[in-house]
């Protein structure tokens, strides 16, 4: 039988505490919102940390930083955009010198150095966006990140209303503002494709959205 006890604890909760329905925060539904687009010219919230995690090796995970590069001005003094590319990842000569005129590139090979240049950047507040490439690391080596770095870059990015979107292998970041489950499945007849036509393919999924500390 159930206990009345808890049953009646249950509904006194529910009346003290209505948004807190299913163990989600009020702003979490607002993640399943079908209008997040990576075409937009900037679809990542300020102030916040956005995930990125591919379901699979071809979802096109790498397309996401051309998409993130093609919105990026021109004709700005400075880069606004920094890659802290983790292993290799970026391929410079697959873009235009124009493009990559736009980026500031770090190199890094080990999460350590990556978590230390995003720390270094967001806490400095001059770059309005930077991606943290860390797909290529393994699960034991992104466990030693502690969660305090995170935190902290968390609080940089808040203080500086800038924006750090993430590229992981799997759910790594404990206070991401959205993660994305990126699903998009290129095949290999897709090779001939040109890069703007498979960035119109991609396919997201919120599915985590926490709200931003004031």
């Amino acid at each position: 039988m159930p206990n009345p006890t808890l049953a009646k604890l249950q509904q006194q909760l529910r009346e003290k505490f209505p948004t807190a329905r299913h163990g989600l925060s009020p702003t979490a539904s607002d993640a399943r919102r079908p209008d997040f687009d990576l075409r937009n010219p900037d679809p990542f919230p300020r102030g916040g940390i956005t995930e990125i995690v591919p379901t699979h090796p071809a979802a096109g995970l790498s397309l996401v930083v051309a998409s993130i590069m093609a919105h990026e001005s021109a004709h700005t003094p400075v880069p606004e955009l920094a890659l802290i590319d983790g292993r290799d990842q970026f391929d410079p000569a697959s873009f235009s010198a124009e493009d990559c005129s736009k980026l500031l590139w770090l190199r890094c090979q080990t999460p350590e150095q990556a978590i230390r240049a995003a720390d270094l950047i967001l806490r400095d507040g001059n770059l309005p966006r930077v991606v943290l490439d860390l797909f290529a690391f393994s699960s034991s080596e992104l466990g030693k990140i502690p969660n305090s770095s995170w935190h902290r870059i968390k609080q940089s990015i808040e203080l500086n209303n800038s924006s750090l979107i993430a590229l992981t292998p799997r759910a790594l970041i404990p206070c991401a503002l959205i993660r994305l489950s990126l699903s998009s499945h290129f095949a290999l007849d897709q090779l001939s494709s040109t890069r703007p036509e498979l960035i119109e393919q991609l396919q997201t999924i919120p599915v985590l959205l926490r709200k931003c500390a004031q």
